[in-house]
């Protein structure tokens, strides 16, 4: 779904076409929008100058020709992914996109989230983990080790409540699927399995997910099983409830990326996935909470 909830991009890329972050900078500019340099950064936050900035900045981890990274500025709702569908018309045009050492990281807002929220996000990314790998690449995922991104671990089961959050801040530091650490800095959730693309047809939909993924767990509606295809992760953050035509195309985009990723998926990581299913991986130990569990009492989490 879309909604109000402010959302960043960081986009990871190379020039395809030997030009450099100048020569982008000035077709920015002259589409109406506002570019910095290296210094400063958006923070997600109304009240600074750089509000409405993207930022160009450089990144050690990208590896290519005149690689570095672009930093939107706050957006939300259907007028930012507008802004955000022309700056991947830019990208494809220009002849910018990502490579091995790319990511595209993905900001959420998360000031509206109760404790609860957190556990839940955590479960349905952990527990739907299966699908979302589809809508990335063989080298991301969670069946692999990653360098960037890396799947979430379990959480402890003698950990109370509202120690959640303090527990996923800590966990593995900042480079898992989901980092749940940027809540300490930036005041929301970043989501950084998806490798460095710059098409539209990619970045929109991977975008919405994650904020419906948002909108699902701000709502504390905990995943009580193992997710295994793409119809059940639509199903369970009600993917098709908002009659916006956007949602079909996205749908339709990520429907098309899974489709063709789990064509060529090889045995080892289908194997992977089912010790993950069935629990025989140390890595992967599911735990669903009881069910009296109440999203709203501080007190020892009981999953089972």
């Amino acid at each position: 779904m879309v909604t109000d909830r402010k959302f960043g991009v960081e986009f990871e890329i190379i020039s395809l076409k030997e030009k450099g972050r100048g020569d982008l900078k000035i077709i920015f500019e002259e589409n109406g929008l506002k570019v910095m340099g290296d210094g400063g950064g958006y923070r997600h936050t109304e009240v600074d100058d750089n509000y409405d900035v993207w930022d160009f900045k450089s990144d050690s981890s990208v590896t290519g020709p005149n690689g570095f990274e672009i930093a939107s500025p706050c957006l939300r709702g259907e007028e930012g992914l507008e802004s955000l569908k022309l700056v991947c018309d830019i990208l494809q045009t220009e002849g910018w996109d990502g490579n091995e050492s790319c990511g595209l990281h993905i900001h959420q807002e998360a000031l509206d989230f109760a404790p609860a929220s957190f556990l839940a996000l955590h479960q349905l990314y952990r527990g739907s983990q299966e699908p979302i790998d589809l809508f990335t690449e063989v080298r991301r995922f969670s069946t692999g080790s990653p360098t960037y991104c890396g799947m979430n671990k379990r959480i402890d089961s003698s950990i109370k409540l509202y120690k959640i959050l303090s527990a996923l801040m800590s966990d593995g530091g900042r480079r898992q699927n989901v980092n749940f650490g940027s809540f300490g800095s930036k005041g929301t959730i970043e989501f950084r399995q998806k490798q460095g693309v710059s098409s539209p047809s990619l970045v929109l939909p991977w975008t919405i997910l994650t904020q419906s993924i948002m909108e699902t767990a701000k709502e504390g509606k905990i995943l009580d099983h193992v997710i295994r295809e793409i119809g059940e992760l639509f199903d369970f953050i009600d993917w098709d409830k908002s009659g916006s035509s956007i949602f079909k195309t996205t749908k339709e985009d990520l429907t098309k990326v899974y489709d063709e990723l789990n064509e060529r998926c090889g045995e080892e990581e289908r194997k992977k996935w089912e010790q993950n299913r069935q629990g025989t991986d140390p890595n992967f130990e599911y735990h669903p909470p009881s069910p009296g569990y109440n999203i709203g009492e501080e007190r020892t989490v009981n999953f089972g």
